[in-house]
């Protein structure tokens, strides 16, 4: 650990009384499952980069919008450029604490990764540490998972060699690791080798409810009537998954959070230029079996204009909010009425390059 890293305050953790996401792959930081409800500020959670038309680099707040009307309750300011601006579908949603009180952040411009506390006032988040890797080494992907801090550890493109063709890189390895969020001076404890996507970075883990890693290489196969479904779980839990059908793909939005148990909620994958396949361009829940051999898919919603950009389940699972290209819908889960939701309004507006803010929870 290098010597920027300190111990975190927590004071934050008894000031600000923040309610627990929807989530623990949202804020609480796991990929699987509810998270538990309690007092504080509440409603849909978006992470704004660029408030209010401000810097997407320096207005970065997250702010709690009420569900029903899209109004703002209340907005936290995160330390400047800690979301990168230009970068679509960030899966923010793993890096809150359960109870909002600590935000994980890296930066493309720094090896290290960093936490930030809320403050006593609750207004912000300020940066209490800053764990540094040894020489050679890169620290992303930082995600937080009940008390422990999780990210990635890499060799730098420097000292592991030049690319090869193909998008391999030569002797590039990446690694889990963690370290208790209130003990940032202790040494991080290597948690398990990561996969590498075609660019050579850490792609497809999360963290399971048994505080056990768990990557994209635990997959599974189903043949139905609608398709071929690829999909990982761990338990019960779907961690993620893929339906083909033709030319047909849905894929999980790793930009919301993880349905939780045996369901996932799949759209059509983003192409070049932001078209998108699968007919409808509609989302879909897909549940597998116990016995895992067979599945069952439901449209659950429809855009009006564009397509699925991102979707926030309510802590009881019982109501999607789910976002077009121009609006917020509502959802009832039990009975989705054949993908026709209902308008709660319009989707806000920041001045990222998505346009949009990011799904990070529901409180």
């Amino acid at each position: 650990m290098g010597s920027g890293s300190r111990a975190l305050g927590v004071a934050a953790v008894l000031a600000f009384g923040l309610v627990s996401a929807c989530d623990t792959g949202g804020a609480g930081g796991a990929d699987d499952g509810p998270g538990e409800e309690g007092a504080g500020p509440s409603g849909l959670v978006l992470l704004h980069r660029g408030y209010a038309g401000g810097d997407p680099r320096e207005e970065q707040r997250l702010v709690f919008h009420d569900p029903d009307t899209g109004e703002e309750r209340t907005a936290v300011d995160l330390p400047d450029g800690a979301v990168d601006p230009m970068a679509p579908r960030l899966p923010v949603h793993r890096q809150f604490s359960a109870d909002w009180s600590y935000f994980a952040y890296s930066t493309p411009d720094t090896p290290a990764v960093r936490v930030a506390a809320l403050t006593e006032d609750g207004s912000a988040y300020e940066t209490t540490a800053e764990l540094d890797p040894p020489q050679g080494e890169e620290w992303s992907a930082p995600r937080i998972h009940g008390d422990r801090l999780w990210f990635a550890a890499q060799a730098t493109q420097q000292s592991s060699g030049p690319d090869l063709p193909g998008g391999n890189q030569a002797g590039r390895t990446a690694t889990a690791m963690s370290v208790e969020l209130e003990d940032a001076d202790g040494q991080p404890q290597e948690e398990g080798e990561l996969p590498l996507n075609d660019a050579g970075r850490p792609d497809g883990w999360g963290v399971g409810p048994d505080e056990q890693l768990s990557t994209s290489r635990d997959e599974q196969t189903v043949n139905g009537t609608s398709g071929t479904l690829r999909y990982r779980q761990r338990g019960d839990t779907v961690l993620g998954a893929t339906l083909s059908s033709g030319q047909d793909e849905l894929r999980r939005l790793r930009v919301a959070p993880v349905w939780g148990e045996n369901t996932v909620i799949l759209a059509p994958r983003a192409e070049s230029g932001g078209q998108s396949s699968g007919s409808g361009g509609g989302a879909r829940a897909v549940t597998v079996d116990g016995s895992a051999d067979s599945f069952e898919e439901t449209t659950v919603f429809t855009p009006e204009e564009g397509r699925v950009r991102q979707y926030a389940p309510s802590p009881e699972r019982d109501l999607l909010l789910v976002q077009d290209d121009a609006a917020w819908y509502a959802v009832d889960v039990d009975d989705p009425g054949g993908g026709s939701g209902e308008k709660r309004f319009d989707a806000p507006r920041d001045a990222s390059m998505e346009g949009y803010p990011l799904v990070a929870g529901w409180a």
